[in-house]
């Protein structure tokens, strides 16, 4: 890379936290002169909503390691019939770093993106009274929509709005899908984890426990495109766990419904299993997001019953179980190895 390179790339939330805080602070403060951002309340709140909002994506544009600007979208579904849409929320550019084409060529990146997720159009908006934005956009695109209006509720309306619906009573509550503990952050997975999962999946001491082989890359994919699926089809399923502070991906942990041959009282009932990275073993990462997911289910599965199939030779993970109130049920062998399955009911 040649210094003075211009870098664009995807932000993490947890590792760029400081660059976003910078950046969503910049532009606040630039659109709302009379409010004052400070840098760390900013990452907080950035950070906070990027987390619980697992479809908002941002770039950064860097040079020499400095954040200069910044684009935010979501893919969005449908758009041209059953296809998908990239709508790009905001584009700014610090006022440092304005004329240097770097607007540009973030537009660029986003549309780049929007090919890539096999997307078939990319929508944005800007202020009548952003005559700059107007002016590049029509120099680089030269397309406005006159076709459509754009409507919005905020802030009292919004909420005056929503209490107005008249089926609100009987519309079951979305169960968070994020968490954080004291060291991490659980998120369910997304296909830019799988490099991530398969090399975690491929490692013989994660596996020793488990199956005893290693897993292919196709395997691995197979277990993640699973993952994701659970979320869709059942509104539980696996986060994928990362370091609060580094944001590098510790392992996985979550409720599966895997249709496995075993006890037929078993059938539907949510079960609970976790895998951690070598490097995250030994330091009580289990037990701390274990625990979480037990409370995560306590609150928001609609059984009142969980189980987890171990080794049950193996004590890590049998303390990891009892700490987290999982009691021995029945021991057997399952796949030629042996087995011991525990279970454990919603306090009343």
């Amino acid at each position: 890379m040649t210094e003075h390179a211009l870098v664009i790339r995807l932000a993490d939330p947890n590792s760029d936290k400081a660059a976003l805080g910078k950046l969503f602070g910049e532009m606040a403060g630039h659109y709302f002169p009379d409010r004052s951002y400070a840098q760390s309340d900013a990452a907080e709140q950035v950070v906070g909503q990027l987390n619980a909002h697992l479809g908002c994506e941002v770039l950064i544009a860097w040079r020499d390691g400095a954040p200069l600007g910044f684009a935010a979208f979501s893919v969005l579904f449908p758009a041209n019939g059953l296809g998908a849409q990239v709508f790009l929320r905001d584009l700014f550019v610090t006022d440092r770093a304005r004329s240097q084409g770097i607007g540009e060529r973030l537009l660029r990146a986003s549309a780049s993106i929007a090919v890539e997720r096999g997307c078939s159009r990319m929508d944005w908006t800007t202020a009548i009274s952003n005559p700059g934005a107007m002016a590049l956009y029509d120099r680089l695109v030269g397309r406005r929509l006159d076709e459509k209006v754009y409507y919005r509720l905020e802030g009292d309306a919004l909420a005056d709005f929503a209490r107005g619906h008249e089926l609100a009573d009987a519309q079951p509550a979305i169960a968070p899908r994020t968490m954080e503990t004291d060291r991490t952050w659980m998120r369910p997975h997304r296909v830019e984890d799988f490099e991530d999962v398969a090399a975690m999946w491929a490692e013989p001491a994660v596996v020793q426990h488990i199956s005893g082989k290693p897993s292919t890359r196709r395997e691995s994919w197979a277990r993640l495109l699973q993952y994701i699926g659970h979320w869709s089809a059942l509104n539980y399923g696996y986060w994928a766990v990362t370091d609060k502070q580094t944001g590098a991906f510790l392992g996985e942990v979550g409720f599966g419904d895997f249709k496995r041959e075993l006890d037929a009282s078993l059938n539907g009932v949510p079960e609970i299993g976790w895998v951690l990275q070598p490097a995250a073993h030994g330091r009580g990462l289990a037990t701390e997001t274990v625990r979480a997911a037990v409370q995560w289910g306590d609150a928001h599965l609609a059984h009142d019953r969980t189980f987890c199939l171990v080794d049950p030779d193996y004590a890590a993970t049998m303390r990891v179980a009892e700490k987290a109130g999982y009691c021995p049920l029945s021991r057997f062998t399952y796949e030629g190895l042996p087995a011991l399955t525990l279970d454990r009911h919603r306090p009343s």
